[in-house]
């Protein structure tokens, strides 16, 4: 008796927006994954990041990507000046899961 194992890929994203009070979106970050799974199991092999202000205020200082088991996050500081002064720090991580049948959270 031979057991055949079935490992497919998938890739997908999730993306966090900021706004303001009057709903402008200020800036946005997206994580991208790439994943094996089936045979009751799922991996991340790839994950990525893009981070992007629309607002003048608002910079990107910094942006990293990271995977771990089937998780694939990214992670972003955002600081908002007027002029030369710094006014507010956020640091927001979003994480995209795979289930080991390919469903993507």
């Amino acid at each position: 008796v031979s057991v055949l194992s079935t490992v497919n890929t998938k890739k997908g994203a999730k993306t966090y927006t900021y706004y303001n009070n009057e709903g402008k979106n200020l800036w946005y970050i997206k994580v991208i994954g790439t994943f094996s799974y089936g045979n009751n199991s799922s991996k991340c092999t790839n994950s990525t990041v893009i981070a992007k202000a629309n607002d003048s205020a608002w910079k990107i200082y910094s942006k990293s990507a990271s995977k771990s088991k089937n998780v694939a996050t990214a992670t972003v500081i955002a600081k908002q000046y007027s002029g030369s002064l710094l006014l507010n720090t956020i640091n927001k991580s979003v994480s995209l899961t795979c289930s080991s049948t390919g469903k993507l959270s």
